[in-house]
């Protein structure tokens, strides 16, 4: 019933329901009197009963809201939006200022919040990236291996490029926890969001060393078929507006969208080893399989 009020409204984001200041949920989000106004096609949701917007409202008490003052005011725990004492600055991506001189970590910093979350803690080389740069320059192949895990509803990722002389000093490292809700976080989401980090971290090196066009290969070793198809042959037109139903289709998306700007050509491998592998072909099961206890 929540996700029929959500498609119905025709929005994606809280900060789409909030007001101009960012520090209370607005009326008609709460009630479904109008839908928001937007050029994405989302899936056809009739107007959804009384009875839903009522767990709809609870929802968003329960996870976002102070304690209800009427029914006009819905106040946030924590507002999102600028205070009179803040000056707020977006950051926007790509730069549109000057890089020119700039390091590598001066560009991570510029990247949006939600960006850097994906770029996580960085280990960058003595040389900010000039042999992984050469390497795209002379026609060479950058490889870039991510891994994704959860457990007990937190979710982490990291990731690492390498030259083909596999150097430790030339490599670059990375890893962050993976934002998203504990109760719903899923393998698929850490592993979407380390292909993520190396997208950006390759647009960054590509930024600094002023590379615009290359031969060169950006190889992602990804134990995971879903994300490697879903960055293989991205969004399908067939799939319409039902992509937004799609598991993780926002960073899906946001990777894409990376991607487009990379001067260098993406190719995708599957490694092979890993422990859900083992399991099928022991097992012939995708899961982990039920303990029970032993007795002596």
């Amino acid at each position: 019933m929540v996700n029929a009020c959500r498609l119905y409204l025709n929005v994606t984001m809280l900060s789409l329901i909030l007001d101009a200041d960012g520090n209370s949920i607005q009326h008609w989000p709460m009630y479904g009197t109008q839908q928001n106004e937007t050029g994405l096609e989302y899936p056809y949701q009739p107007l959804p009963p009384p009875s839903a917007w009522i767990t709809w409202r609870n929802s968003l008490h329960a996870t976002y809201l102070e304690k209800r003052i009427d029914a006009t005011i819905s106040p946030l725990h924590r507002p999102i939006g600028p205070s009179a004492h803040t000056t707020v600055s977006l950051n926007h991506w790509p730069p549109t200022i000057s890089t020119v001189g700039m390091t590598m970590m001066d560009m991570i910093d510029l990247l949006p919040l939600e960006y850097k979350q994906a770029v996580g803690n960085v280990s960058l080389p003595q040389d900010d990236g000039l042999a992984l740069a050469e390497c795209l320059i002379s026609g060479n192949t950058i490889s870039a291996r991510s891994d994704g895990t959860v457990k007990h509803g937190d979710g982490a990722h990291a990731y690492t490029l390498r030259t083909r002389y596999n150097d430790p000093q030339e490599c670059l490292e990375g890893s962050s926890m993976t934002p998203w809700d504990p109760q719903s976080i899923c393998s698929l989401r850490t592993e979407h969001y380390g292909a993520f980090g190396i997208a950006l971290i390759v647009h960054i090196i590509c930024i600094r060393h002023s590379i615009t066009a290359t031969t060169g290969y950006i190889n992602f070793y990804i134990d995971n078929d879903t994300v490697i198809k879903r960055l293989k042959y991205g969004v399908q037109p067939e799939t319409g507006s039902t992509k937004h139903c799609k598991t993780d289709y926002d960073i899906w998306a946001e990777t894409l969208n990376i991607l487009i700007f990379l001067p260098c050509t993406s190719t995708f491998s599957r490694v092979k080893g890993h422990q859900d592998d083992a399991l099928y072909a022991f097992c012939k099961v995708r899961s982990p399989l039920p303990r029970t206890p032993t007795t002596i």
